[in-house]
Parts: structure tokens; C-alpha cells; sequence
């Protein structure tokens, strides 16, 4: 009994671990999914009423690219005698 059970078991928990892996990835994107349209909205937003100070603060990673030394430059610094 065991040599004709067995096999279907495994088949049942190999699906069962692919299903709570796609529930988990699908849960991800979503999340992803509903900040990034909030941010978008939040631009728009902030575009139509022309508050482009706020928008900078949105736009995290483009203001800092611009506004901050490059990582080895400040590492230099960092590691500079002087």
C-alpha cells in the first residue's frame, strides 16, 4: 500500500510547496505594485500643484545620486592621511 500511496504524497507536497511559493511572490508584488502607483499618484499630485521641493524627497535615489559625493569619493575621504 505504502509503494502506491507514496508517490502521490510526494506529488501532493510538491504542489503544495509551489502553491505557498506563489502565494508568497504574488504577495510581494503586490505590495511592490500599490507603493509604486502611490508614489506615482503622490507626483502627479505634487506636480499639479507645483510643490517640486516635495517632489525631490519622492524621487529618493535621483536626489541623492545628484546631491552626494560618489561611495569611492568618500571612502577616499574616509581613508585620507589628512
Amino acid at each position: 500500500v505504502m509503494q502506491q500511496v507514496g508517490p502521490k504524497f510526494a506529488k501532493a507536497d510538491a504542489v503544495r510547496n509551489i502553491l505557498e511559493e506563489r502565494a508568497t511572490s504574488i504577495k510581494g508584488k503586490a505590495k511592490a505594485f500599490l507603493l509604486n502607483e502611490l508614489n506615482y499618484t503622490a507626483a502627479d499630485v505634487l506636480k499639479a500643484i507645483e510643490a517640486e521641493e516635495a517632489m525631490v524627497l519622492l524621487d529618493w535615489n535621483n536626489m541623492i545620486a545628484t546631491n552626494f559625493p560618489p561611495v569611492a569619493v568618500l571612502l577616499a575621504g574616509l581613508l585620507s592621511p589628512t
